[in-house]
């Protein structure tokens, strides 16, 4: 008998009916927050098969991930193999079983994230501009906050010392353009399967992560905000398509206009809370977000 986790992702709502109850109850864990009994957009059928099946099935690929025509996509390489009918809402998939392991579970985050994608660039009614931001968030008195860097710079870290507020996401937050406001929340699986809340709130701020010994933030500018964040977002390319182009410039057009809308800082941290007071002294003092530097030893 086939059982179902349905779940809200990014403003769209996804159903995955699967046999394996095992399947479903991991599912159901790691999308825990955002689950729901809304009607879906899309209904992913997942048959699980034994590991290298899918390989004897569809053939060996050394892309990440391949689409085979305009409807079917081979994503691991075979790890997954899926078929959409648009008509009908329907992703048939076959998956590995080693691609719902815990070490491959990241992968899976990414799969949806190009499924969320494909939902974005069919939707013609859509009139926000969403994309995926490779950082950590953190909502706090009604205002999203978040922190990018390379691996390293302290994403994690920084979620984990902002438990007192609301953590929505340590790794992969969506952004979203909507006129004159941006919105942020989390990407709703949770790989790792840290404490987190299921929020949105208005982006206040953005910042670049510095390890330091003296806590301070720097106002940085658009050239550098674009340099510094454009390889710190998930490309939205959807499945079934390799027009990286077309990806590229809707990412470009979108943080042209986030630099102008919402303040870029550079935070030099140290391994502790006391970075927001800092940010919470800029906002007060500087609600127009002047260049000022404030630093407290």
């Amino acid at each position: 008998m086939q059982a179902h986790v349905t779940t809200g992702f990014g403003g769209y709502v996804l159903r995955f009916v699967c046999d394996d109850p095992g399947v479903i109850d991991l599912l159901d864990l790691h999308f825990r927050e955002n689950l729901t009994d809304a009607e879906p957009d899309i209904t992913l059928d997942m048959r699980m098969v034994s590991p290298g099946e899918i390989a004897r099935l569809i053939g060996l690929y050394s892309s990440p991930y391949v689409f085979l025509d305009k409807r079917t996509v081979n994503f691991g390489p075979n790890l997954l193999e899926g078929c959409w009918d648009f008509d009908s809402k329907l992703f048939t998939l076959q998956v590995s079983r080693a691609f719902m392991a815990q070490e491959h579970l990241w992968f899976f985050d990414r799969f949806l994230c190009r499924l969320y994608y494909t939902l974005v660039m069919r939707d013609l009614q859509r009139i926000s501009r969403p994309w995926i931001v490779h950082c950590a968030g953190v909502a706090r008195g009604g205002r999203g906050y978040i922190f990018f860097g390379p691996p390293g710079s302290g994403k994690s870290t920084t979620a984990g010392l902002s438990r007192q507020y609301h953590i929505m996401h340590d790794d992969m937050n969506i952004v979203t353009l909507n006129g004159d406001r941006v919105h942020v929340q989390g990407v709703p699986f949770n790989p790792k399967l840290i404490e987190r809340t299921n929020v949105g709130v208005p982006l206040s701020m953005i910042c670049s992560l510095h390890q330091s010994d003296a806590v301070r933030l720097e106002r940085g500018t658009p050239d550098e905000f674009l340099q510094k964040v454009a390889p710190e977002n998930f490309l939205p390319l959807p499945l079934f398509t390799n027009d990286r182009k077309s990806a590229f410039q809707y990412l470009l057009q979108c943080l042209g206009e986030l630099s102008r809308q919402v303040p870029y800082y550079r935070l030099y941290f140290k391994k502790d809370e006391s970075f927001w007071d800092h940010i919470a002294t800029v906002e007060a003092l500087h609600g127009q977000h002047s260049a000022d530097v404030h630093q407290k030893n």
